[in-house]
């Protein structure tokens, strides 16, 4: 990946959700290298001697739906939190785009890997394998240019790199930088203790504990080596149209209340790519939608959804469908169409419409429910006639 800026935007100052309640001021840029390769770094106080950092790579179904089978999400909160609160200077490094979704697989690949390990029973890494992408090539050299621009490398400054990933430590000290790892331990669960085992073993994370040694009542049970002899690593998209294909239905926890703290509630998962856009389809476990099912769409929002800007209410909205989604919750159920929306048809990035919400412009693309795409995806999933939700 080059290290040759294409387009900048900001800074531009925007309150963060820091847990609790509070809120922290940040000041907001967008960094674009190229299509497929950008980063929206939050900063604040960073020209003091110690800076604590998050490097954080995309995640799409952890960071902005709140999956939990993974500790992505929940790492991302906890970061946020401690940057909130440091009296450090604080920078968090999200980023975005297909060199680096689901650690550098790409969108397609990350959901065909997630889709694999839901019906065979194995772990990140062994699913990566068995499509044969790399488990893990980010090399942060972005990362690394960016954190130049904010003189992070002068010296006798020192940078606390909040991560369990050694591999995000050694690019920085390979790059003159005085890193050290400051781990973030997230609590382990039923749901995310496969996907954590398999980072410690399989790609040399560090934990505080030593994972494979304790045993968490509830988690699935992956199958081990032998059991893998006869697997089929072929994962084959329905055909949706002429120019769609579909992935899933696979079931996935989501923390529905918006915090790992609130309800825990698996739903459908569904990917769609239809003329090269990207879709994401959730409704309730195991119960088709009706034909007039309620329909919420969205486009993501990359400060609010992902980052917790309380500029906007993109995270309130989310939270309001996905709790609709509680079996407990009344009989109606709604789907919600999820729109990776800042891709373009061809994957470029749109500062304009990342930072839309915390440059103080209300004014950028919606998915809305008339869309062709939105229409296409609806008519496959059998609702001919779509209701508007209703909180």
């Amino acid at each position: 990946m080059g290290t040759k800026v294409k387009t900048q935007a900001g800074p531009y100052d925007a309150p963060y959700a820091a847990g609790e309640g509070a809120e922290s001021q940040f000041k907001t840029h967008y960094i674009e290298y190229s299509p497929r390769s950008a980063h929206l770094v939050l900063a604040r106080n960073v020209e003091r001697s110690v800076v604590d950092l998050r490097l954080a790579t995309a995640c799409s179904l952890a960071h902005q739906l709140g999956s939990v089978k993974c500790d992505c999400g929940t790492q991302l909160r906890m970061a946020q939190k401690q940057l909130a609160q440091t009296d450090n200077g604080a920078m968090m490094i999200y980023s975005l785009g297909e060199d680096h979704e689901g650690r550098g697989a790409g969108e397609l690949n990350h959901v065909r890997a997630y889709v694999l390990q839901h019906r065979e029973r194995i772990d990140t890494v062994t699913s990566y394998k068995g499509l044969g992408i790399d488990v893990d090539p980010r090399n942060y050299g972005q990362q690394v240019h960016i954190m130049r621009k904010f003189a992070l490398h002068e010296r006798k400054r020192k940078v606390r790199v909040l991560t369990n990933n050694p591999g995000k430590v050694l690019p920085l000290k390979e790059a003159g930088f005085n890193a050290e790892q400051l781990l973030l331990n997230a609590p382990i669960t039923k749901f995310n203790y496969g996907q954590l085992l398999s980072r410690q073993t399989g790609l040399g994370h560090t934990f505080k504990d030593d994972l494979s040694s304790i045993s968490v009542e509830g988690a699935i049970k992956l199958r081990t080596n032998g059991e893998l002899d006869n697997v089929d690593y072929s994962v084959n998209p329905d055909i949706v149209g002429e120019n769609g294909t579909r992935y899933g239905p696979f079931p996935l926890p989501y923390a529905i209340d918006g915090n790992d703290e609130g309800r825990i509630q698996e739903l459908d998962t569904y990917y769609y790519i239809i003329d090269e856009r990207m879709y994401f389809v959730l409704h309730r476990l195991g119960a088709p939608p009706t034909s007039s099912a309620e329909v919420e769409t969205m486009s993501a929002c990359l400060p609010g959804h992902v980052l917790g800007s309380t500029l906007c209410t993109c995270r309130t909205k989310l939270k309001k469908v996905m709790q609709g989604m509680d079996p407990n919750s009344p009989e109606k159920s709604p789907v919600l169409i999820f729109a990776l929306g800042y891709y373009d048809r061809q994957a470029n990035l749109k500062p304009d419409e990342v930072l839309a919400h915390v440059r103080g412009d209300a004014d950028r693309r919606e998915l809305r429910p008339d869309h062709p795409h939105a229409k296409i995806i609806l008519e496959h999933m059998g609702v001919r006639d779509p209701q508007t939700f209703s909180e």
